[in-house]
């Protein structure tokens, strides 16, 4: 008994758009996926990120991981990835004495180093653990957000399957 499967030209074509549309439309989804994660730009309460860090010491911490021109969008070979950058650097910038803890600012009263490391893992070689007012609130924002991630992958592959489809596609 022989068993012979023969790849039509066809089928490479659609395999050909699927990977096009795939191309054309990653950064866009991985954008929508960050968005998902970190939460409309100035909301504390959106998002899986923000509603776990404090507002009350530096909200451009939390901003900052909304705002799109802290993300980078890296395309290497094999993977696709997205970096949401958090910082509390920015917090001269909209502030014109902010509260700034003496362990992270200069002789002026201004941030000299970002604590963003510090209030994410408590480790500092100044500060107290105890002083980071929301640690682990990026780990445990992306933990939270695993199957919203994982829904919107999957979805996001179902639409490519369906825009590249033709009549290949079997719907359920």
């Amino acid at each position: 008994m022989k068993a012979k499967i023969t790849v039509a030209e066809s089928l490479k074509e659609y395999f050909e758009t699927i990977q096009r549309n795939m191309n054309e439309n990653l950064d866009k989804q991985l954008r929508l996926m960050a968005r998902e994660l970190v939460g409309d730009e100035e909301d504390p309460s959106d998002g899986f990120i923000a509603p776990l860090m404090s507002t009350k010491f530096n909200p451009n911490l939390y901003i900052s991981g909304q705002e799109d021109e802290f993300w980078q969008v890296d395309f290497s070979e094999g993977i696709n990835q997205i970096i949401m950058i958090y910082t509390g650097m920015r917090l001269h910038e909209n502030y014109d004495k902010p509260k700034v803890w003496w362990e992270f600012a200069n002789e002026w009263g201004r941030l000299a180093r970002d604590y963003a490391y510090y209030q994410e893992t408590q480790s500092d070689h100044i500060a107290k653990p105890e002083g980071a007012k929301h640690p682990f609130a990026i780990e445990r924002g992306v933990l939270a957000s695993r199957d919203k991630m994982f829904e919107m992958t999957i979805n996001f592959v179902e639409n490519i399957l369906k825009e590249g489809s033709g009549y290949f596609f079997m719907p359920k």
